[in-house]
Parts: structure tokens; sequence; C-alpha cells
């Protein structure tokens, strides 16, 4: 075999050209990565900056409220020390006016005396000068200008303590007045510093709370799936209990609870769930919002009237005839009794359509009120309803399950949360009923 000269210079040609063409495509590629790793180092850099920044807002807050809780302890320790000043004058105005009390009583004291002396006087000198006894009576005179010179040189003393006192007196009422000025001003300052460090807190913690939103979000859309997913198992739940197998085992005859309803001319089935089915037997006379018992055609929509529970009177109904036929003439909704009932979470607009159907209602928002309130009004209630999806889940810990008088279920109209009184008030024997089946 002949070593031919051509072909390997071509194909030396040749891998030197592949090899520059792997050059030029590493060298056109070595700048879009030091583009990437060059935008990378500004992200970080850029991020570096905002945590130096917010690190400083921080620092600054943080310094801030230093100085305020320092202005508000220097404040306090300013109207501590008016108080005890203020304290002080006001034992020094109580002395005093004990010493003012004590001197009017000598000056009266000293009064009663000086009338006993001028007394004396006009009884000496109303008496006959005898020449017997002239110089009994000049020493008598002596005696008497001596003691009327003292009286009145008494008189001046005590005139001045006394004008004395009711200065200091004014001075030191004066001196109380600006004191407890002082004190509303420092006390209106210490309110606003406090109101301004409660603002601070505040954006300090709105600040934090904003990094964990992300969090928050997160927690209320598992929470509103963790609601949707237990409502489709309760609906599965109450199903699969009402489920009854016929000797045969052959064929599976589903029982639904609720009451008849209409819809555009139409009559319909609502079960205790608010879920519509058309009835079968739809031709019979069917009274609205009257509690029914239906099975549900196997593979449809449709259910077969079995049973109907028709309401008569209220078990208690002795002293409420005349509220009945009241709420008969004005009420949108048929009239269910006159029995208590607890809304648990419930909302207020519940009430009004409620109580135009007799009931006594009554509704606890367990975000509010205590729980005190819960166990009052349960021990007060006939019937208990319990929306779970708008209430606090301890109210579990007042509340029992197993009571016949409690039923649980979520927020829906106001036609289910009637129909499923009525069956709870049937099964405690509070409506007296006619079955028809």
């Amino acid at each position: 075999m002949k070593y031919n000269d051509n072909d390997f210079i071509k194909r030396y040609e040749q891998k030197t050209e592949n090899l520059k063409h792997k050059k030029e495509l590493l060298s056109n590629a070595k700048p879009n990565m030091n583009e990437v790793i060059d935008h990378r180092k500004f992200v970080e850099n850029e991020d570096k900056k905002s945590i130096r920044k917010m690190q400083r807002k921080v620092n600054a807050l943080h310094s801030e409220n230093c100085k305020k809780d320092k202005e508000i302890k220097r404040l306090n320790d300013s109207i501590k020390s008016l108080k005890e000043e203020l304290f002080l004058e006001r034992n020094r105005v109580q002395e005093v006016n004990k010493i003012y009390e004590d001197f009017t009583l000598r000056v009266n004291s000293l009064e009663k005396e000086i009338q006993q002396q001028n007394d004396l006087i006009r009884k000496l000198q109303s008496e006959p000068i005898r020449v017997n006894n002239e110089s009994r009576d000049s020493e008598y005179l002596a005696q008497i200008k001596s003691l009327s010179d003292q009286i009145n040189s008494l008189k001046d003393v005590h005139r001045e303590k006394i004008l004395n006192l009711i200065e200091n007196i004014d001075n030191l009422r004066k001196k109380i007045s600006k004191k407890s000025i002082e004190i509303r001003e420092l006390t209106v300052i210490n309110h606003k510093l406090v109101k301004l460090n409660g603002d601070l807190e505040r954006q300090n913690e709105f600040r934090a709370n904003r990094k964990k939103g992300l969090v928050f979000f997160l927690v209320s859309d598992i929470r509103k799936m963790t609601i949707k997913f237990l409502k489709k198992l309760n609906r599965k739940t109450t199903i699969k209990k009402s489920v009854i197998l016929n000797n045969n085992f052959e064929s599976k005859v589903v029982e639904l609870y609720g009451y008849i309803d209409k819809e555009e001319d139409i009559v319909l089935f609502t079960d205790l769930h608010g879920n519509k089915y058309s009835i079968i037997n739809e031709d019979k006379d069917y009274e609205l919002l009257t509690p029914a018992k239906a099975t549900l055609e196997e593979g449809s929509r449709k259910v077969k009237i079995v049973s109907i529970y028709q309401s008569n009177k209220h078990a208690n109904t002795s002293n409420n005839s005349e509220k009945k036929n009241y709420n008969k003439k004005k009420s949108n909704h048929t009239y269910v009794g006159d029995f208590s009932v607890l809304l648990v979470g419930g909302r207020i607009a519940y009430v009004r359509a409620l109580s135009e159907c007799g009931l006594n209602v009554s509704v606890y928002d367990s975000f509010k009120e205590s729980h005190n309130i819960l166990i009052g009004e349960s021990k007060r209630a006939e019937i208990i309803i319990v929306f779970s999806d708008n209430c606090k889940h301890s109210i579990w810990h007042h509340i029992k399950r197993e009571d016949p008088r409690v039923q649980e279920m979520y927020t829906t109209n106001i036609d289910a949360i009637i129909a499923r009184i009525r069956y709870t008030a049937i099964s405690l024997g509070l409506i007296s009923f006619n079955f028809n089946g």
C-alpha cells in the first residue's frame, strides 16, 4: 500500500480547521459565562447593599427607641419628684392651717379676756368715787391702763402674724397650682411619647411581618384547601352512613334527609348539605320547606320522596300562641317553633330570618367573646348549630359533639340551616309531627 501525501495533507488541514472552529466556539462561550458570573455578582452585591440599608434602618430605629425610653424615664422621674414636692407643700399647708386655727383660738380667748376687763373697767367707772379710797382708786386706774396697753399690743402682734400666715397660704396655693399644671403637661408629653414608642414598635412588627407574608399566604391557602377537603369528606361520610343494603345485597339504597324546595315553578328536594335533586313523584302537592326523607335513584340526580314530616305545633306552645300567629302572618319563612337556638360562628343575617320562623336566636362569636359567654349560652340553648369554618377549634373544649342538641355544619344558605334546625327539633321532640309515608 502506497502512502499518499495529498491525503495526509488534506486530513491535517481538516483537523486544523476543526481545532480552529472549536477554539472559536470556546472563545465565544467564555464571554457569555463571564457575563453570567458578573450578573450573579451584581445581584449578590445589590442584595448585600439592601441588607446593609435595612440593618442601618433597624439600628437607627433601635437608637431612637433607646432615646425615647431614656426620655420617658427622665419624665417619669421628674413627675415623681414633682409629686413628692406637691405632697410636701400640701403637708406644709396643713401645718400652716393648724397654726392659723391655734392663733384664731388664742385671739378669741384674748378677746374674751379683753371683754371681761372692759366690763370690769365699766363697773369700776360706774361706782361713786370716795374720798377715803382715792389711793386705792388710783391704783386700780393704773392697773386698768396697763392692762389696756397690753391688750392693744397683743392685738397688733397677733394681727401681723395672722396677715403673714394668710400671705404664706396664698403663696403656697399658687405654688401648688403651678406644680399641678406642670404635672399635667408632663403627663401629656409622657402619653405622646408612649404613643410614639407604640407606633415605632408597630412599624417594626410590620416590617418583620412583611418577610413572613409569603408564609402567611401559603398557610391561608393550605387552610382553605383543608376546609374544602373536610367539606367533601363530610359529604362522603354522610352519604356512606346513609347507605342501607337490601337483604339480597344486590342494590344500594341511599337515604337523604332534607326539605321540599321550589325554583321557577319546579319542585325540588334539598338535602341538609344544600344539594338539590329533582323529584320523581313531583305531581303530588307538597308544602314548601317541609322536612322530608327521600331515596336517591342509583346513577342519577333524582330522588323519590319516602316520607314527609309535617310540623303541627311546638311542644311547649302554651304561652306563645299569640307570637306564633304573629310570625305566621308577617314571616317570609314557615313557622318552625318558639325555642332557643344558639349559632356558634353564625352570621348576623341569619338572626332575622330565623326570628321570622318564631325562634329565639342568639349568636356567639368565638373570635371576640370569651368562653364563659359560650358556656352560659349553651346551657340555655335548646339547639346549638356550630359553623366549623367560622369559629375557633377551642370551642369543642366547652361543647360536646356527642350532645344531641349540637349540629355541626359549614356556612350555607338559610334554607339549609332551617331544615337542619327542623330535623334536630324533631329528633329532640321539640316539635310534634305527623308522619306521612
